[in-house]
């Protein structure tokens, strides 16, 4: 399981010792996308899936082109502003899983993933 691997990392990259703002910002950033990863495994764990099975290719904090949050359902409008949030991609048995959220919401499973602005 690469997940404690991935969290760890996450948390290391928020810890910094200084009192500078950007610093202060990164560590937030990384606290919420370390409950994001968390959210989304345990959704996966409550599909099935083993966590020794599980391993998070990419967690990041993203800028998403639009309110479909880079995963557009046809038929629906989306706000067309910019919107903050995370892209969490873990390897499963059965592929890659991708989850997509804005900040403060809980990951969703995407299964038609767009990439995000930035």
């Amino acid at each position: 399981m690469t997940i404690g691997v991935v969290t760890g990392a996450l948390i290391l990259a928020g810890c910094g010792g200084s009192d500078e703002p950007g610093e202060q910002e990164n560590a937030v950033v990384a606290a919420n996308l370390l409950e994001e990863v968390n959210e989304a495994i345990a959704s996966l764990v409550a599909a099935g899936h083993s966590t020794d099975d599980l391993t998070v290719l990419r967690a990041e904090a993203v800028t998403w082109s639009d309110g479909s949050l880079g995963c557009p359902k046809p038929g629906r409008v989306y706000t067309q502003a910019l919107v903050e949030g995370y892209r969490i991609i873990v390897d499963t048995p059965d592929g890659e899983k991708a989850f997509h959220a804005a900040t403060g919401e809980p990951p969703a499973l995407c299964t038609t993933p767009k990439p995000p602005a930035s």
